[in-house]
């Protein structure tokens, strides 16, 4: 999924970014499968936006509008103005209509989009007024995870047409730098396939789970077999630390201390809540024990990069984690203008939706991530399992 989104961005600005919204400027959503209320990294911050714009705080003041489209109910189809329930698959042929009602598209990616758009509708074409017909930079145009390259990159050229990049919409350069990016960081599907062919001798895992989570036909379980030595390292002994030839228990990340970075880029610390209560190691010593360090200690190791590093200072150190994050580091956000000439060629590119003899639908399965229990990992979270919502839907037709 993600994998799609940077191939969007990539295809519309000749490099993966990651999009920032901002919905407490944006007076019209068209959400296409994106449930931004509640599964994106930065859901927390946007929904709060999105309320706040919701808002009224006269009789004659107005709030945003929503309009919505995707199979599954979800928290940001609950909340739309206007749903429109359609079959996953379908979704791209949607979006390439909508597409084909702006005026304001180039060309190029107009004409791709209408080659490929689906029968015209009302509800889309009602959806394309009123975009169009709002100001200039006050809209969004989301697109979710699930949708192709092509789509993603549709949708940035209908932000940019409707004069929403810059705006209501931003860019920033990838947290976690995508496969590529580095000669040393490879796919997953290459370590695997390398994996099976002998070429891996040692296999070190921190916090993660493969046997359970990875898609079955690359057999990840077959290729571990083949590694002569596993080191595995885990809260507890899950599917793949089984099957490793070493197994090792990691702390909780509430006993441990370290950092991290946010969706845009802001560093927060992590501190412990409580006492560890076994005799275990934080990944950061883990990793700093496999680089050669004899007494690796977490604190110490985070302390050693801010401030013997000098990136702060003693004061400056302990005010960040006293509040928890060190303020201006979020990383520098961009306005890139989509090539409209490549999103034409990918959307252009898309296949056809496959029908069944006679020009009926095929039938549909469509799996979603749970919002509490995520792929299940956190099954054995017995509050998580309150209220588990629909996991899958099967669709005919609509």
């Amino acid at each position: 999924e993600a994998r799609q989104h940077l191939d969007g961005t990539r295809a519309a600005f000749g490099r993966p970014l990651l999009p920032q919204y901002d919905f407490g400027a944006a007076q019209a959503i068209l959400s296409l499968d994106s449930d931004f209320l509640c599964g994106l990294p930065f859901s927390v911050r946007y929904s709060r936006q999105w309320a706040e714009r919701r808002r009224l705080e006269s009789a004659s003041g107005a709030t945003s509008r929503l309009y919505a489209v995707e199979s599954l109910l979800s928290v940001t189809g609950s909340m739309a103005d206007h749903r429109l329930r359609r079959p996953l698959a379908q979704i791209p042929r949607l979006a390439c209509a909508l597409a084909a009602e702006l005026p304001s598209l180039p060309g190029p990616v107009r004409a791709a989009a209408a080659a490929r758009s689906a029968p015209p509708e009302p509800w889309l074409a009602q959806a394309a007024r009123d975009l169009a017909g709002r100001p200039r930079g006050t809209t969004l145009v989301l697109v979710g995870d699930r949708q192709p390259a092509a789509v993603h990159a549709l949708g940035y050229a209908m932000n940019a047409a409707l004069g929403n990049v810059g705006r209501t919409l931003s860019f920033s350069e990838p947290v976690v730098p995508p496969p590529g990016a580095h000669p040393w960081l490879v796919p997953f599907e290459t370590l695997v396939a390398d994996m099976h062919a002998g070429r891996v001798d040692t296999l070190i895992g921190i916090d993660t789970n493969p046997c359970y989570a990875a898609p079955a036909d690359l057999d990840f379980r077959g290729a571990l077999a083949r590694v002569p030595e596993s080191l595995w390292f885990s809260y507890y002994e899950d599917e793949t630390a089984s099957r490793s030839t070493a197994f090792g228990p990691t702390a909780h990340f509430l006993e441990s201390w370290g950092d991290a970075r946010a969706y845009d880029g802001t560093v927060s610390f992590i501190q412990p809540l409580i006492r560890p209560l076994f005799e275990v190691k934080t990944p950061s010593e883990i990793l700093a024990a496999l680089g050669g360090e004899p007494a690796p200690d977490a604190h110490r190791l985070l302390h050693a990069h801010w401030v013997g590093s000098g990136q702060l200072d003693e004061t400056s150190w302990s005010r960040a984690v006293q509040e928890g994050v060190l303020a201006g580091t979020a990383a520098p956000t961009t306005a890139p203008e989509p090539d409209s000439q490549a999103v034409a060629r990918l959307v252009a590119a898309q296949p056809a939706r496959a029908t069944r003899a006679g020009g009926s639908t095929p039938l549909e399965l469509e799996l979603y991530a749970s919002p509490t229990l995520h792929d299940g990992r956190f099954a054995n979270n017995a509050w998580l399992l309150e209220q588990q919502p629909q996991s899958f839907l099967l669709v005919d037709g609509i």
